[in-house]
């Protein structure tokens, strides 16, 4: 069975906080997040996940669902509110030591209007956009 993964939803001023996988050809969007790992309950892998990703202070608000998508992972997504920084890769996180120049990833604000436009992991999360 494939570790349940927990997420966060960062909204500030009409835009979302999403980290981008670049790859030469393709760009996947995600909400900051991962897997949780053993001994760890979702509400800690959120916030571990959020200072590695994204390096914000936050503010946890509420859990707003669990689903399972069609590959059988359970995805537990969280409402963060924006409180201050700047969105960086913390130095030791695993998506900045795996990091090449031609495929890394990116924490970025995007536009709420447009995340139905975007390739999305998963798929799901888009639900919160419409």
């Amino acid at each position: 069975m494939k570790k349940d993964r927990a997420a966060a939803l960062i909204i500030k001023d009409g835009q979302v906080l999403l980290l981008c996988r670049r790859k030469p050809g393709e760009d996947v969007y995600m909400l900051p997040g991962g897997t949780v790992e053993d001994g760890e309950t979702p509400e800690e892998a959120v916030e571990r996940e959020i200072m590695e990703e994204t390096s914000i202070e936050s503010a946890f608000i509420k859990k707003l669902d669990s689903f399972v998508t069609a590959s059988e992972r359970t995805h537990h997504i969280f409402e963060y509110k924006y409180m201050s920084g700047t969105p960086r890769l913390h130095p030791d996180s695993p998506e900045h030591v795996g990091s090449t120049k031609d495929t890394y990833f990116e924490p970025v604000w995007v536009d709420v209007k447009l995340v139905k436009d975007l390739e999305m992991w998963p798929e799901e999360v888009k639900k919160y956009f419409k």
